[in-house]
C-alpha cells in the first residue's frame, strides 16, 4: 500500500513537473520535495508500522448530483362545501367545515365581513354605501340554484364577489378549470 502511494505521488510529481517545464502552468511552481520513499522491512518493524497499513481515503470519487424532490402541490382541505372569495383579480378558497367570519380589508374604509357556516354563506357586513350584498342573503347548498344571483353573493362596489361551491367544482377550481 505504501509502495503505491509512493509510486502515485511520483507520477504526481512528474506530471507537475512536465507541465511546469512546457509552459503550460501561468504559477510558478514550487520547488519539487522529495519522494516519499516506502519503508524496508526492517525499518518497518523498527518504527512499529506491521504489515497492515492503516486504511486511507486518498481520492473522492465523484457523485451523482441528487435528482431535486418535486414539491408536493398542496390538496384541497376536505370540505362538503367551499366559498371561492374572489377581491378583484384574486380568487381564494376557504372549506365550510365550522362557523366563522372572514374580514375582506381591501384598505382602512374598504371592508367585508363574509360569515361562513357548514354549507352556507351569507355577507354579514359592508363598508359600501348601499348593502344590496348584505340584502342578498344567505347561500346554501339547497337555495343555490333558486336564487337571482344562483351561488353568488356580489359586492360591486367593494369589487368582492362570493361563490358558494361544492365538492367537485371546488376540485374544477383548484385544479384551473373552473
Amino acid at each position: 500500500m505504501k509502495q503505491l502511494l509512493a509510486l502515485l505521488l511520483s507520477l504526481a510529481m512528474l506530471i507537475l513537473a512536465g507541465c511546469s517545464a512546457t509552459g503550460t502552468s501561468s504559477t510558478p511552481s514550487p520547488e519539487p520535495t522529495p519522494a516519499v520513499q516506502p519503508l524496508s522491512s526492517a525499518e518497518a518493524d523498527a518504527s512499529g508500522e506491521g504489515a497492515e497499513p492503516e486504511p486511507t481515503e486518498f481520492f473522492m470519487l465523484p457523485q451523482k448530483p441528487k435528482a431535486p424532490t418535486p414539491t408536493p402541490r398542496p390538496t384541497l382541505p376536505p370540505a362538503e362545501s367551499y366559498a371561492r372569495i374572489t377581491v378583484g383579480n384574486y380568487s381564494y378558497l376557504y372549506p365550510l367545515n365550522e362557523d366563522m367570519d372572514i374580514p375582506i380589508r381591501q384598505s382602512e374604509t374598504v371592508e367585508n365581513v363574509l360569515h361562513i357556516s357548514k354549507n352556507s354563506v351569507t355577507m354579514a357586513s359592508s363598508s359600501c354605501a348601499d348593502h344590496l350584498c348584505i340584502e342578498q342573503g344567505e347561500v346554501t347548498l339547497d337555495n343555490k340554484d333558486d336564487r337571482i344571483l344562483f351561488n353568488m353573493i356580489i359586492c360591486l362596489p367593494n369589487n368582492v364577489m362570493v361563490e358558494l361551491l361544492t365538492r367537485e367544482e371546488a376540485e374544477a377550481a383548484w385544479n384551473g378549470v373552473g
